[in-house]
């Protein structure tokens, strides 16, 4: 997978894979999923190389959130990239 480097003013640089997972319908956004489906599409999504994640807390009111929680513990975090919205849109 190709990655992207992005420099803050500052000169602190983080590494991006140009392809993210959005976690929306994790949080039940188009049809109900199990905890079990739910783990399973992040471990694929991670399997196929993705370590950056959008959430939000309006996502299914913190589901999604919850799972990749739940999904992220025991990974190595420093190759991982989340991107959580505050607010209302």
């Amino acid at each position: 997978m190709k990655h992207k480097v992005f420099k803050a003013p500052s000169g602190a640089a983080i590494r991006f894979g140009e392809l993210g997972f959005g976690t929306a319908p994790l949080g039940n956004l188009f049809r109900p999923h199990g905890e079990k489906d739910a783990q399973a599409t992040l471990d694929a999504a991670w399997n196929a190389g993705i370590r950056y994640y959008d959430t939000a807390p309006l996502y299914g009111l913190g589901l999604s959130e919850t799972r990749l929680n739940h999904f992220l513990r025991g990974k190595n975090v420093r190759t991982t990239s989340s991107r959580p919205k505050l607010g209302g849109g």
